[in-house]
């Protein structure tokens, strides 16, 4: 009798086990859909208010120099776009070189949003969106897709950036195709901070403590509710 109890409850053990492994991630949270544009000119729309907040706080190496600098993040969906605005503080701005943008856009001031459709274990199936403070955009796969600059993105996704009073601002909206609520996404920011001690990743609260393309320690996203139309009301 003990050795059965003893065998239902390694059966139960392992049963969990891998329930628990096929949860990938923890949510961040909904990202609600809108009817309201907004203009993808890295300038913050009242309507991304709305949207799901994340703060940028966390070093990608917990053990890495940590100069300060944090970003603010607004997330929300308007007709299969994920929209996507980024406030980030820093007090040490490096202006991007040319020759790195083209060789080694990771090294200079920039952000990155991971992608992974599905939220699959699979780096495969991820796409890396990059913006640095002067507007250089690039795509990039680990299936061989690596586009740097305008003419090599072209109209993949759209995207802005702005230098700010605290630093700088950049906005992303990148195309989403036929996501219904409830849908889960493998999501992640990373925030690049070159200085003369080195580069720094700066990013949301998640699992990851070594790289950016490690999908299966994604957290994810989650396509929400559309927004409540707003209506003025009625004169009386």
């Amino acid at each position: 009798m003990k050795k059965f109890a003893f065998i239902l409850m390694i059966c139960i053990l392992l049963l969990t086990t891998l329930i628990s492994a096929s949860e990938s991630g923890v949510s961040y949270g909904d990202v609600p859909s809108t009817e309201v544009d907004a203009a993808v000119d890295a300038i913050k729309d009242d309507i991304y208010a709305k949207g799901l907040y994340m703060r940028l706080d966390r070093l990608l190496a917990p053990d890495g120099n940590d100069y300060g600098t944090r970003g603010d993040a607004w997330l929300i969906l308007k007709d299969n776009y994920l929209c996507i605005f980024v406030d980030v503080q820093t007090t040490d701005l490096v202006e991007p070189d040319a020759d790195l943008q083209q060789s080694s856009p990771w090294s200079v001031e920039s952000v990155e949003v991971f992608i992974n459709p599905g939220n699959t274990d699979d780096n495969a199936n991820t796409i890396q969106y990059r913006i640095d403070t002067a507007g250089w955009p690039c795509v990039y796969t680990q299936t061989g897709q690596a586009d740097y600059g305008p003419d090599m993105v072209g109209s993949q996704f759209d995207y802005a950036a702005a230098i700010t009073a605290g630093g700088y601002a950049v906005e992303f909206k990148i195309p989403l195709t036929d996501y219904a609520r409830g849908t889960k996404i493998g999501f992640q920011f990373q925030i690049n901070d070159p200085n003369d001690e080195g580069q720094v990743h700066v990013m949301s609260p998640s699992s990851l403590t070594a790289s950016s393309w490690t999908a299966e320690l994604y957290d994810y996203i989650t396509i929400g509710a559309a927004l409540p139309v707003e209506t003025e009301a009625p004169e009386t």
